[in-house]
């Protein structure tokens, strides 16, 4: 009687749908006492269903041993509530976990070998995951991958920084504080203040306009004016509260390095727009400054763009450069739809569904707020940067062509304005 175990399911007679339901009605409550999978299941639920499903089973009889010491580890084994004998530094120990315990954890994020022995005391089963099927889990959900990178660069830094041992049970405060390391955790316990609804930029700011980025050109262009690069970047983050150092969207967001990439995108276009050579390559080592003819090739795509006199394009360019680096925000792709969660596709959701969180977007008007979904969808499917290089694949070329919708003016604007975001790479 010992040894009964249930009947197993024919998988034949159940869709496959159905047969991951029901691994996970009975696996789930197993993998949620593990503080990483309690997170999948809150923020990735479908990836915690493959992860239930991944799930390798094993019948042990009264002796057998789950694993061994000085042996690679196959994965992680989850060892239901029974009577265990776990030998370590040759000291032998009964054990009674009263919770679903998890044994090398470990060898999900790297090779592991066993610091011990588990030998089961009863008839018993348990589940082994390992790690390419845990990786294989979160194929199509890259803000989940994310979420497990930051949680495994963390769990292995405190065993490396000898904060913890790399033993085959981890202390559990280990596993909780590389889980609160992780921007998803910050996120699913973010304060309502800074949830994307609930979001607002703080304190006095001005706003861009056709006019006033007009008045900024003419004072460039005007040889008896003297506007440093300071002036210029005092003038953007005044102009465009998205990059406002303390309390602009990015700051909010916590991406400090987009927002000197974004403000160094959008005054170099300027410098490119003013024809300003010699400033445009100022914090540039003279040995390997842009040169004169590159410059001049720089300004006949510039020409060719027909962006330089248009004011209101130009408007909408710096739009599109001072949001453009918020995608890259976990903090932002894990509270959008996941079909949104890419870097493109979370601003088109942006200024389609949130857009207190670039009110630069508010000061457009109709035409240039459809100039920049253009733009947005453009630099979604075609990378400029890539293509330079010869990386892009055919299918991206192909893409950009069959855009019937989007006018050839918002193709030569999106190109140009990849132009302004390959020189701001390095903020």
């Amino acid at each position: 009687l010992g040894k009964q175990k249930e009947v197993a399911l024919d998988k034949s007679l159940i869709s496959e749908k159905l047969m991951k339901e029901l691994h996970m009605a009975r696996r789930g409550p197993l993998m949620q006492t593990h503080p990483l999978f309690s997170i999948l299941q809150r923020a990735f639920p479908k990836v915690f269903i493959e992860v239930c499903d991944s799930l390798k089973l094993e019948v042990h009889e009264q002796g057998n041993d789950i694993f061994r010491d000085g042996t690679l580890s196959q994965g992680m084994s989850v060892v239901v509530p029974g009577h265990y004998v776990q030998i370590q530094d040759k000291v032998k120990e009964d054990i009674y976990p009263t919770e679903p315990t998890f044994f090398s954890e470990l060898s999900l994020f790297a090779n592991f070998v066993h610091t011990s022995t588990l030998i089961c005391k009863q008839f018993t089963d348990c589940f082994t995951l390992d790690g390419s099927h845990f990786v294989a889990c979160m194929m199509n959900s890259p803000a989940c991958g994310t979420f497990v990178y930051q949680f495994a660069r963390h769990l292995l830094n405190q065993i490396n920084t000898g904060k913890s041992s790399a033993y085959d049970l981890l202390d559990p405060e280990v596993r909780e504080a590389s889980v609160r390391f992780t921007d998803c955790f910050q996120v699913l316990n973010m304060d309502e203040s800074r949830k994307l609804m609930n979001f607002s930029i703080q304190g006095p700011y001005g706003r861009a306009s056709v006019e006033r980025i007009r008045l900024l050109f003419e004072n460039l262009r005007d040889a008896s004016q003297e506007v440093s690069s300071m002036d210029i970047m005092n003038e953007l983050e005044d102009m465009f509260p998205e990059v406002k150092p303390d309390v602009g969207t990015h700051a909010a967001m916590s991406l400090p390095e987009e927002r000197l990439r974004a403000i160094a995108s959008m005054v170099s276009t300027i410098y490119l727009l003013t024809d300003r050579y010699e400033d445009f390559i100022q914090p540039q080592d003279s040995h390997t400054a842009l040169t004169k003819d590159a410059w001049h090739t720089f300004q006949r795509f510039v020409d060719w763009s027909g962006i330089r006199e248009d004011y209101a394009c130009i408007h909408t360019v710096l739009v599109f450069l001072a949001i453009k680096g918020l995608g890259k925000s976990e903090r932002l792709l894990l509270q959008l739809p996941e079909q949104s969660q890419g870097p493109e596709s979370s601003m088109i959701w942006v200024v389609d569904n949130s857009i207190n969180l670039v009110p630069s977007v508010e000061e457009l008007d109709e035409d240039a707020r459809s100039q920049l979904s253009d733009m947005l969808w453009i630099h979604r499917d075609f990378n400029l940067g890539q293509f330079i290089q010869a990386e892009n694949s055919p299918v991206s070329v192909h893409r950009l062509q069959e855009q019937e919708h989007i006018s050839h003016v918002s193709v030569r604007i999106s190109l140009f304005s990849a132009l302004g975001l390959m020189c701001g790479i390095m903020g």
